[in-house]
């Protein structure tokens, strides 16, 4: 999936919609139902951090920053499933992270963690 650091947004687009059509809660939503179109790039760190600051989403909206995507499991809600790659490995509530100013610092481990860290939650 990485070939010399870039990221193939089209295959990942493809997977995530995959995984979050299995999602239990994710693949419940119906305005509008989930698809790969609610997900949308963004183009820095910061970016990231700002849409997931805002709140409010529906179910199933997502935002990706390189290979890792959050997706949105609660209407309105602030619990999103973290995939980085073909790997769906965390729920996380993520506003009180960016209220303590340690946003940037969490999505570096989960960039840099291994594949084994990511699935035993030890990142």
């Amino acid at each position: 999936m990485i070939m010399n650091n870039t990221f193939n947004s089209s295959e990942l687009l493809t997977i995530w919609e995959q995984i979050g059509n299995n999602n239990r809660w994710i693949k419940l939503a119906v305005d509008p139902p989930f698809s790969k179109k609610c997900l949308e790039q963004c183009l820095s760190l910061k970016v990231l951090e700002e849409n997931l600051k805002a709140g409010n989403w529906q179910l199933g909206q997502g935002f990706y920053f390189e290979n890792i995507c959050f997706i949105n499991q609660v209407d309105g809600g602030d619990e999103w499933l973290v995939i980085r790659g073909d790997l769906a490995f965390e729920s996380y509530t993520i506003r009180p992270t960016i209220k303590s100013g340690s946003f940037e610092t969490l999505f570096n481990r989960f960039k840099t963690a291994t594949r084994e860290q990511l699935r035993l939650l030890t990142y």
